[in-house]
């Protein structure tokens, strides 16, 4: 595997409908949706999902050298985290990835809240949260195979700033290794990532 950074565009997931009616509080087992709310929740999927700019980036990376609470990669990143440290304890590299759906859903849902069109709004942000992770799922699995083929799996968990010990700083680590912002991505001055429905993460490679 090599360890330039990869881009992905148009990547196309189908919408995890169970996970997005459960961020909706609806539970599949307990509440039965009405027609109307029924028609509502796939109209309004099926609009959300033609908004979806979904794409993504994953590059492979040797460790350099690591400790109980420390992580250095070939290039030169640091994670500070002693959960990360465990994670990776078999590992001799690592993969950072990231994904997003854009930023045209998190404008139709700032729209719907103006339009007084809450329930609409309420269903294309849970979708928007989903599908991003649904997006970061296709590229693990990608990046799964690609080190299955040469001999190696990736650590059953991923890591992701924010996460555990790993402070929400380390976005700026992943801003860098995988060059996001020619992607356009931005980073906010308190390391939030624009577009908002997007997320990173990190896995290992043993």
């Amino acid at each position: 595997m090599d360890l330039k950074i990869h881009r992905i565009e148009n990547i196309h997931v189908e919408p995890p409908r169970k996970d997005i009616l459960s961020r909706l509080k609806f539970n599949i087992h307990k509440t039965k949706l009405d027609k109307r709310s029924l028609d509502l929740f796939e109209k309004t999927m099926g609009y959300a999902m033609s908004l979806c700019e979904c794409k993504g980036a994953y590059r492979f990376l040797d460790i350099d050298s690591k400790s109980d609470a420390r992580i250095v990669l070939s290039d030169g990143t640091v994670f500070k985290s002693a959960s990360l440290a465990k994670l990776l304890k078999a590992s001799s590299k690592v993969v950072m990835m990231a994904s997003t759906v854009g930023s045209s859903l998190t404008d139709e849902t700032n729209l719907l809240i103006v339009k007084n069109r809450a329930s609409e709004a309420v269903i294309v942000d849970a979708a928007a949260s989903e599908i991003a992770d649904e997006v970061m799922n296709h590229i693990n699995l990608m990046c799964a195979n690609i080190a299955k083929r040469d001999g190696f799996k990736l650590t059953k968990m991923r890591f992701s700033p924010g996460f555990g010990d790993l402070g929400v700083e380390n976005q700026k680590q992943f801003f860098r290794t995988l060059e996001l912002e020619k992607m356009g991505f931005l980073l906010t001055e308190s390391f939030m990532i624009v577009p908002e429905k997007s997320v990173t993460a990190l896995a290992g490679v043993e």
